[in-house]
C-alpha cells in the first residue's frame, strides 16, 4: 500500500488467507442489472464493467446475488458487518485481491518483471484505449469472492465418508431443561415423551450417529418476532410465581417452564445455525413445550412459544433467506402458525390434519389473505385416515405447491399424534407412514434448497408409538 504521496507506507509481512473463489471478470452492467434491477452506469454498454457504484452498492449486490443463488449472505445490511464464515458473495480483502492478481507468481507482476509489458495486460492513464481492446484483463469495476466449501467435490451435499459409504450428517437437539417443564399428573404432554425418544434412539444405535447440538436460551428479542411483549412477560411472571396454568386449563406450567420454552426456541436456532454453517444437512429437535398452537398473545394447546414460527423469522432475519416452507403433519391443525403467516407470501404453510377436530380451524377454505392468498394450504382429513391417504396428499398437494414455491429452507412441525395408537388422535398412520412423509419433504428440500431442513417436535403422546415414529423419521433424515 502507498500513502497519499505515493510512498510505500507499510513493510512486507506475512498474511494467511483461506481458499476462495473470485470472479474471473468484473461485474458487468448486464449482470448488475439482472441482480439489482437497475443500471447506474453513465456509459451504457451491457458487457462492460458497471460504474457509478459505491462500496455500499457493491455490498448490496453481493448480498442480493447470494440470496438469488441460495447462499448465505455475508453482510448484515443494517450494521454493514461482514461474516467471513458464510458461503455467500462479498468483496475481496486486500490480501485476497493481491493474491489473485499475482496468480501464484513471485515476480513484480504476474506476467514477469518487465514494466514495459504492462500496456499489454492493464488499463491505466498512458493506455486509455486498452479497456475497449481487451475486456478480459480489465481491472476497473469490482469483483466478488466467496469461500471454498469444506467439501469442494460436491457443494450440494454435506456428507462424510465412513467406510466407503456416504452418510448425510443429521443433527439432534436435546437438553435436560426440557424435562423441567412439569405438567399436571396424567397430562399427555409430559417429560417422559423425550425420555422415550432418546432411549429409543440409543437402543437402536442411532443416537451415536447423530451430531448432538447443545442449545442456548433464545433472546427475548427473537420471541418478540411473533409474540407480543405483554404475553412474553405474562408467561415469565406466571411461571416464576408458581401459577399452575397459563391462559387456559390445557396449558399447565411449572416454575421452570419459561426457561424450557426459551431453550426450546433456542434449540431450533441451534439446529438452523448448524445447517446454515454446513455442519449438518438437516436436524431433528426433541424439544418441549411444543409450539404450533401458541398464538401471538396467548398460550394454547400445551404450547407456550411458537418454536417453528419464530424459527422461520430467525432464518429470514439472520440469514436473509426469504422463502420458508412449513410442513405441519400434527394431528391437530397448527392454528397459530397459520395465523402468523396468513398474509405473508414468503412463507408457504402446508397443514394436513384430522378435521373436524381441535382447535376447530384448518378447513380447506382457509387459503391466506391479501398477498398471502394461496400461500396457506390446508388438507383436512377424516378420522381413520391411513398411510396411503397421507402419502397421496403429500404427492398430489404438497409436492407441486412446494416445488413451484421453491423454498430457501424447510421446517417441519413434526407431530406424531396421528399415529394409530395415539389416544389424542383418531388417525391410522404408522411409523413407516411417517418415514414416507419424511422422504417426500426431504426430497423437496434437496431439490429446492440444498437439503436445508429442520424438524421440530410437536405432538405425539403414545410413548411407544412416538419413539418408533421419531426413529423412522430420523432414519430417513440420515440416509
Amino acid at each position: 500500500m502507498r500513502d497519499e504521496k505515493g510512498q510505500i507506507d507499510e513493510k512486507p509481512h506475512k498474511v494467511h488467507i483461506s481458499s476462495f473463489y473470485i470472479d474471473k471478470y468484473p461485474v458487468t452492467e448486464e449482470e448488475y442489472q439482472r441482480v439489482i434491477g437497475e443500471n447506474p452506469s453513465r456509459w451504457k454498454e451491457s458487457k462492460k464493467p458497471v460504474e457509478q457504484v459505491c462500496w455500499s452498492d457493491a455490498v448490496r449486490y453481493c448480498t442480493a446475488r447470494s440470496i438469488l443463488e441460495k447462499l448465505q449472505a455475508c453482510y448484515d445490511l443494517e450494521t454493514w458487518e461482514c461474516n467471513f464464515n458464510e458461503n455467500g458473495y462479498r468483496l475481496p480483502i486486500e490480501a485476497e485481491w493481491e493474491h489473485a492478481c499475482r496468480a501464484g507468481t513471485k515476480t513484480r507482476y504476474f506476467f514477469g518483471d518487465n514494466q514495459s509489458k504492462l500496456k499489454h495486460y492493464a488499463w491505466f492513464k498512458e493506455n486509455p484505449d486498452y479497456a475497449d481492446a481487451c475486456f478480459g484483463y480489465d481491472i476497473y469495476g469490482f469483483r466478488c469472492v466467496r469461500k471454498v466449501p469444506d467439501n469442494t467435490s460436491n457443494e450440494q451435499e454435506d456428507v462424510v465418508e465412513e467406510k466407503g459409504q456416504k452418510k448425510v450428517k443429521t443433527g439432534f437437539v436435546y437438553h435436560d431443561i426440557y424435562l423441567e417443564h412439569k405438567t399436571t399428573e396424567g397430562h399427555p404432554e409430559r417429560p417422559q415423551r423425550l425420555v422415550a425418544i432418546v432411549e429409543g434412539l440409543k437402543q437402536k444405535g442411532l443416537y451415536s450417529q447423530l451430531l448432538a447440538l447443545s442449545p442456548s436460551p433464545a433472546a427475548v428479542e427473537w420471541i418478540q418476532m411473533v409474540h407480543s411483549p405483554e404475553y412474553i412477560q405474562r408467561a415469565e411472571n406466571s411461571c416464576r410465581n408458581g401459577t399452575r396454568y397459563l391462559d387456559s386449563m390445557d396449558t399447565p406450567i411449572s416454575p421452570r417452564s419459561y426457561d424450557a420454552a426459551l431453550m426450546a426456541v433456542g434449540g431450533v436456532f441451534s439446529a438452523i445455525d448448524a445447517v446454515m454453517q454446513k455442519k449438518i444437512t438437516n436436524a431433528f429437535c426433541a424439544v418441549r413445550p411444543p409450539g404450533h398452537h401458541a398464538v401471538e398473545d396467548a398460550a394454547m394447546g400445551f404450547c407456550i412459544f411458537n418454536n417453528v414460527a419464530i424459527g422461520a423469522r430467525y432464518i429470514q432475519k439472520k440469514y436473509h433467506l426469504s422463502k420458508i416452507l412449513i410442513v405441519d403433519w400434527d394431528v391437530h391443525h397448527g392454528n397459530a402458525t397459520q395465523a402468523m403467516f396468513y398474509d405473508d407470501p414468503n412463507v408457504l404453510y402446508f397443514g394436513v390434519h384430522q378435521y373436524p377436530f381441535y382447535p376447530g380451524t384448518g378447513s380447506e377454505a382457509e387459503k391466506g389473505s391479501g398477498k398471502g392468498l394461496n400461500y396457506n394450504i390446508n388438507v383436512p382429513l377424516p378420522a381413520g385416515s391411513t398411510d396411503d391417504d397421507y402419502v397421496r396428499v403429500f404427492k398430489e398437494k404438497l409436492e407441486p405447491a412446494a416445488l413451484t414455491f421453491s423454498p430457501d429452507f424447510v421446517l417441519i412441525s413434526a407431530g406424531f399424534d396421528a399415529h394409530e395408537n395415539d389416544l389424542l388422535g383418531g388417525m391410522k398412520v404408522t411409523a413407516q407412514g411417517f418415514a414416507q412423509l419424511t422422504a417426500i419433504v426431504k426430497t423437496i428440500a434437496q431439490k429446492c434448497c440444498q437439503g436445508r431442513l429442520v424438524s421440530v417436535l410437536e405432538g405425539g403422546y403414545d410413548l411407544e408409538g412416538l419413539a418408533a415414529s421419531v426413529e423412522a423419521h430420523i432414519q430417513v433424515l440420515m440416509k
